[in-house]
């Protein structure tokens, strides 16, 4: 065993002390790269969990924007029908009136 410490013998009890010190000061840098290691993959978890709801999200916000162009297509198509039903129920309303004209004895049913 002498063999083994009699080239550290030269640096004495200052030689021990550094010697601890920088076995220590390793070992707490092996300790923190694998600490660090893993919160990274804690993290790359979380960051997949979170990326799997927001494309849900994603997916339900189109799908709620689908159903919005949808109702618009069909409100104009609604719309068009009334438009149509109007201008009928106009014509009818233009042709009544023309004839309760002439029956009150108006001559031009414009009033």
């Amino acid at each position: 065993m002498e063999h083994f410490l009699h080239p550290w013998a030269q640096f004495g009890i200052v030689g021990v002390f550094c010697g601890s010190i920088i076995f220590i000061l390793w070992r707490m840098i092996v300790w923190v790269m694998a600490f660090v290691k893993d919160t990274i993959e804690q993290h790359n978890k979380e960051r997949a969990t979170w990326m799997q709801q927001f494309t849900e999200v994603g997916n339900m916000l189109n799908k709620v924007c689908t159903s919005f162009d949808k109702h618009d297509e069909r409100a104009e198509e609604r719309g068009r029908y009334v438009r149509e039903d109007h201008k009928e129920f106009q014509k009818q309303i233009t042709e009544v009136t023309n004839v309760l004209g002439r029956l009150n004895g108006y001559k031009d049913a414009t009033h």
